[in-house]
C-alpha cells in the first residue's frame, strides 16, 4: 500500500488501541484481524499487479478468491458489521480483476471460487451454530429419518436452523433494543470516538481526505474546461484514495447506527496507519503521538473499569474461603453501573445455586432502589429444605460516583471494601471532587454488604 514498513509497524504496535483494545475485546479484535488479512489479500503486491509475471498471477488468483470468500463469511458470522469494513476491499479487488487483461473464463473462475467458498463456509458456520444452540443433533438420526420421512426431517431442520448474523441484525435494528445499551448522536464516531482512539492520526486523515477531495474537484473542473486529465491525476489515484475509502466508508456505515462505542472502530487502525505513514506525516507529531498513547494506555488500560478484576478476585476468595466451604452460604452479587462481570473469574458454575449474579448495568435510580429493597427485605435465599439453615450474604458492587445514590435507597450496609483505582466513563467523577479529600473514593469501586440482621432462612 506504499507505506513505510518500519514506521507503520512502530505506529501500529505503539498505539494504545493495539495494546489495550486488541487484547481485551474478543470479537472486535477478531474483526480487526480478519479485516487486516483481507487487506493483505487484496493489496496490489499480494495480487501481483506490476510485480509478478502474468502466468504467476493467473495461478495464484483462484486460491486467493477462495480465501477472500472464507474470510468474508467468517467476519460476517463473527460480527455482521464486518461487511462495512469488507465492502471497499472487496470492491477494490473486483475492480483489479475487471480491469486486468485476464480472459472472461479466468474472471468467471475467480467468481466461481469466491461464491463456492462463501456458500460452503456459511453452511459450515450455520450448521455449527444450529448444533450448538439447539438439540437438533440428538433428535435426528437414520431411524428418525426413516420413521418421519425425508421431507418431514428437512422441515424440522428448517424450523430449528440458527443463522446467528440474522439474529444479530434483527436485535440491533430494533431501536428499543439499542436504547437499552445507550443512544448516541450519529456524529459520535466521527467527532468523538475517532479522536478518542486515534488522536492526531484521525485529524490527519480528515485533513488528507479534505485535500484529496479538493484536488479531485479541481481536476473535474479542469476536465470540463480542457477535455483531458491533468498529469497529476494518475499519481494521486494510486494510493491515498483507496486507503481513504478503507477508513471513511466503514466509519460512515457504522455511524448509521445510534449506538456507537469506541471499540467498534478498532479495525480501522490498520488503514489509518497505512494512510498516514507514506509521506512521513507523523514525524513532526511524534511527541504528541507518544504522549497521547501513554495517557490512553493508562486511562483505558488501568483506570477505566480497572477495579473489576481485583473486585471479582476478592469475591472469589470470599466465596471459596474455608469458612464458606465448611458452612455453605448463599451469595447474591448485584453489579450496578459496571461492565458485565465475567463469571469465570469467580470460579463458579453457571447453574451454581449458591451464587446469584444480578447485572443491573446502568439502570435508573428508582429501579435500582426498588431492587435493593426487595432483595434486602423480602426474598429468601433458598428454595429447598436444605437451604433453610444457610446464611445469606448480599453484596452491591458499584463505583464510588454512584455510592451516594445507593445510600439514598435507605438500605443499611455493615461492611464496605474499596478497590482502587476504578474509573467508569459512563459515570465520571466531578472535577471538584478530584481535588478534595474524597478523590480516592471517587476513583474507586465499592463492595458494599447489606445488613440483613444476619438472618438465616
Amino acid at each position: 500500500w506504499g507505506a513505510d514498513r518500519w514506521n507503520a509497524l512502530v505506529l501500529l504496535a505503539g498505539s494504545y488501541v493495539t495494546l489495550v483494545f486488541y487484547t481485551r475485546t474478543f470479537t472486535n479484535t477478531l474483526e480487526g484481524l480478519l479485516f487486516a488479512l483481507l487487506m493483505v489479500l487484496v493489496s496490489p503486491k499480494a495480487v501481483g499487479y506490476g510485480t509478478a509475471p502474468k502466468s504467476d498471477i493467473s495461478q495464484a488468483k483462484p486460491t486467493r478468491s477462495s480465501l477472500i470468500g472464507i474470510i468474508t463469511v467468517a467476519g460476517f458470522f463473527n460480527r455482521p458489521t464486518f461487511l462495512a469494513f469488507a465492502l471497499m476491499p472487496l470492491l477494490y479487488w473486483a475492480v483489479l480483476n475487471a480491469t486486468s487483461q485476464h480472459s472472461i473464463k479466468t474472471i468467471a473462475n475467480h467468481l466461481l471460487k469466491l461464491v463456492s467458498s462463501t456458500a460452503f463456509t456459511a453452511i459450515i458456520f450455520t450448521a455449527a451454530d444450529t448444533l450448538y444452540f439447539t438439540s437438533i443433533g440428538s433428535e435426528i438420526s437414520l431411524y428418525s429419518i426413516k420413521k418421519n420421512g425425508l421431507l418431514s426431517t428437512i422441515a424440522q431442520i428448517n424450523q430449528n436452523v440458527i443463522v446467528t448474523p440474522f439474529n444479530f441484525l434483527r436485535y440491533n435494528l430494533n431501536p428499543h433494543n439499542l436504547a437499552q445499551h445507550g443512544i448516541h448522536p450519529r456524529f459520535t464516531h466521527f467527532a468523538v470516538n475517532g479522536i478518542m482512539l486515534f488522536g492526531i492520526l484521525h485529524i490527519l486523515a480528515i485533513s488528507v481526505g479534505l485535500k484529496s477531495l479538493t484536488i479531485n474537484i479541481h481536476q473535474l473542473s479542469w476536465i470540463r474546461l480542457h477535455n483531458h486529465r491533468p498529469p497529476t491525476m494518475l499519481v494521486l489515484a494510486k494510493g491515498n484514495p483507496t486507503l481513504l475509502s478503507f477508513y471513511f466508508v466503514p466509519l460512515a456505515f457504522l455511524s448509521l447506527f445510534n449506538h456507537q462505542e469506541p471499540r467498534f472502530l478498532i479495525p480501522l487502525i490498520l488503514p489509518l496507519v497505512l494512510l498516514i505513514t507514506p509521506q512521513n506525516r507523523t514525524l513532526k507529531w511524534k511527541p504528541i503521538i507518544i504522549i497521547f498513547n501513554v495517557l490512553g494506555a493508562l486511562l483505558f488500560g488501568c483506570l477505566h473499569q480497572g477495579g473489576m478484576i481485583p473486585c471479582l478476585s476478592h469475591l472469589e476468595q470470599l466465596i471459596h474461603s474455608p469458612e464458606s466451604l465448611n458452612h455453605p452460604a448463599h451469595y447474591t452479587l448485584l453489579f450496578a453501573h459496571t461492565y458485565m462481570p465475567p463469571r469465570f473469574l469467580l470460579s463458579i458454575n453457571k447453574r451454581d445455586p449458591l451464587v446469584e449474579i444480578i447485572d443491573m448495568a446502568g439502570t435508573e435510580e428508582n429501579i435500582l432502589c426498588q431492587t435493593l429493597g426487595q432483595l434486602a427485605n423480602n426474598i429468601a435465599c433458598g428454595t429447598r429444605k436444605t437451604d433453610k439453615e444457610r446464611t445469606c450474604h448480599f453484596f452491591v458492587i458499584t463505583p464510588g460516583t454512584v455510592r451516594t445514590t445507593i445510600q439514598k435507597c435507605g438500605v443499611l450496609f455493615k461492611n464496605e471494601t474499596l478497590i482502587f483505582p476504578h474509573l467508569t466513563m459512563e459515570d465520571p467523577p466531578q472535577i471538584s471532587f478530584l481535588f478534595s479529600e474524597k478523590w480516592r473514593s471517587q476513583l474507586g469501586l465499592y463492595i458494599l454488604q447489606i445488613d440483613r440482621n444476619e438472618q438465616s432462612f
